[in-house]
């Protein structure tokens, strides 16, 4: 029996089929894989008819080597690379997904320890859509030409463990959620993109122990500029660092933060036109940003155990109609560039425009450039004024050793505060 399944085996020119899920069956080893693989592929073979021939739930082993090809995964089963340093799947095609996955019923795909490569024009290097879910594991997704690295849409469930994904170029995201999609992302390495992951529609992403770090535009975006979308972005134990922009948020759109490290990007934070965002710091670090935080519209801010420090320019910047709040946070040392040491140069601790409100409790400031807290109006030193919202100090709050420039030692701390008998150039309200 054996020996005629093997001269099968020859005849159909690849190690694929019903002979190897047979020997697996029986137990004997498969190739590359050992005996969980049911069918082994081979560079030069097709892994697309070892996945239309494999049976429903079967382990698909892709030896080392490079593979040319476009896959269409619809059923539940494993792609089982020898190594994402080893195995290649690398695309042909522009328009079409090197790999897809797509069902309208329910099926679980897993795709382990390989590296696909070489989407152009808007063909996603892995698109997972309807009802499919699908895990990560040990990938990598790398060289991206005007196509997103991960494209989550639909009702697909994606659970991404320890992947890199680099070199997704020309305006498009090395992950992407739509619909209802949700994506869980732990212990990978997104670097090097044009963008990195947006979250659009009613999706759902939660990351952990990740890096997000040297992309071109921002490294996390929650919701378009324009529409409705109310995604939601949970991001812990992660860093964001060196990008343009590291987080930005718009629309309705959900961010909690929770133990994250965001630093030496230009902004850290950027929240637009948001006319009901939400955004949640706790337990976090802004270093070294040009800006830490510049927030508009009508969102929602809330910094718990915060601290921003050492940006460039402004700390946090507040402005339109944003409700704050900050507790038990630090806001020290920002207003490192020199350009803040110069007259002209205005840096704060927190700076306060339209009509924003912000409430203190408990919180420290202290070591800014110029004031600690300040409003956008001409007794502070701007050349307008623009600031009819409102600050409320709660509890025990230290505001110290700020106007580091000394540009502010003859204007006191102007306004109607409980810090008017501070040295100068702590505070300046209405």
């Amino acid at each position: 029996m054996l020996m005629a399944l093997a001269r099968l085996a020859v005849r159909s020119s690849y190690l694929v089929g019903a002979v190897a899920f047979l020997l697996g069956l029986l137990g004997v080893n498969g190739g590359a894989g050992g005996p969980e693989c049911a069918l082994t592929v081979l560079p030069g073979q097709s892994i697309q008819q070892g996945i239309e021939s494999a049976p429903e739930g079967a382990v698909i082993c892709l030896q080392a080597g490079t593979f040319h090809e476009h896959l269409m995964i619809s059923k539940s089963l494993t792609l089982k690379g020898a190594g994402r340093e080893q195995t290649l799947l690398k695309g042909i095609n522009i328009l079409i997904p090197v790999l897809s996955i797509r069902s309208d019923s329910e099926i679980q795909v897993v795709l382990d320890s390989l590296t696909i490569a070489e989407g152009r024009d808007r063909g996603s290097l892995v698109r997972v859509g309807g009802k499919a879910s699908a895990t990560l594991t040990d990938i990598a997704l790398i060289n991206g030409n005007k196509a997103d690295g991960l494209e989550v849409k639909d009702q697909a469930q994606v659970y991404v463990q320890r992947a890199f994904i680099s070199g997704i170029i020309e305006g498009f995201h090395a992950i992407r959620v739509t619909g209802s999609a949700q994506v869980t992302l732990i212990s990978s390495q997104i670097r090097h993109n044009d963008r990195g992951l947006v979250a659009l529609d009613a999706s759902r992403v939660d990351i952990q122990d990740s890096e997000f770090s040297q992309h071109k535009s921002s490294a996390l975006q929650v919701c378009p500029a324009l529409g409705r979308c109310h995604a939601t972005l949970s991001l812990s134990n992660s860093q964001v660092s060196d990008n343009n922009t590291g987080l930005l948020v718009y629309g309705f759109a959900r961010l909690n933060l929770h133990h994250v490290a965001v630093s030496g990007n230009k902004t850290g934070l950027q929240g637009l036109f948001g006319p009901s965002a939400q955004i949640s710091l706790r337990d976090s670090l802004f270093s070294g940003n040009e800006i830490g935080l510049d927030v508009d519209g009508a969102t929602q801010v809330s910094l718990i155990n915060t601290r921003v420090t050492t940006s460039k320019f402004d700390g946090l910047k507040l402005g339109d109609l944003v409700q704050a709040q900050l507790l038990l946070s630090v806001i020290e040392g920002n207003g490192s560039d020199p350009q803040c040491l110069m007259p002209q140069g205005i840096c704060n601790g927190i700076m306060m425009h339209g009509r924003a409100q912000l409430v203190l409790i408990e919180s420290v400031i202290k070591g800014n450039a110029d004031w600690g807290i300040a409003e956008r109006r001409k007794p502070c030193g701007y050349e307008e004024d623009d600031f009819s919202g409102q600050v409320v100090f709660e509890g025990m709050n230290t505001l110290e050793g700020n106007n580091q420039s000394g540009d502010h030692s003859a204007q006191g701390n102007p306004g109607n505060h409980p810090f008017t008998n501070l040295p100068p150039g702590n505070v300046c309200l209405p």
